[in-house]
């Protein structure tokens, strides 16, 4: 039987404890080792409330003491950039709230960042991949992304019957 898949979770706010722990919890073959918070005692109840061994403040800390295989990044937008950087430098696989990044430049240096590593490309749901796309579809000139989703922009976005948010 393969090990299971270690998972860190930053940021202890309402995504994660309503959609990415749930969601971790019932999947087989992952085990959830750490939550990370800059509010300790909220990342502390968190870990008991999710039945997750340890509890961090710092997300250094989590990729040099927890063996995390991947991390899911649930920090406010600001900080999504530098988890990632951090994460992907420590060999973790990433999972990012969307944005991935603020800039196209910042999606840029984390896709770099992955290069030559074993970690796969930081993946962003919904809009992070789909920005990667528009990247390559601007050079490109051809629509590059077929994904169904109004935010990402792209014109097989638009194509969903519901109205966006606006």
């Amino acid at each position: 039987m393969n090990d299971p898949i270690r998972v860190g979770v930053i940021g202890a706010g309402a995504i994660a404890q309503v959609a990415h722990l749930p969601a971790l919890r019932r999947m087989a073959g992952v085990e959830v080792v750490a939550i990370c918070d800059n509010d300790i005692a909220k990342a502390r109840a968190l870990a008991g409330r999710f039945e997750v061994r340890d509890s961090y403040d710092d997300i250094e800390d989590v990729l040099r003491y927890a063996s995390v295989d991947a991390v899911v990044i649930c920090t406010p937008n600001h900080l999504h950039e530098i988890h990632a950087m951090a994460a992907l430098a420590a060999g973790a696989h990433v999972l990012c709230e969307r944005p991935l990044a603020l800039t196209l430049q910042g999606v840029e240096r984390l896709l770099q960042a992955t290069a030559g590593t074993r970690s796969s490309r930081p993946a962003s749901w919904p809009a992070g991949a789909c920005a990667a796309r528009r990247r390559v579809a601007v050079r490109s000139s051809t629509s590059g992304c077929s994904c169904s989703t109004w935010a990402c922009g792209s014109p097989a976005g638009r194509r969903r019957s519901a109205s966006p948010r606006t």
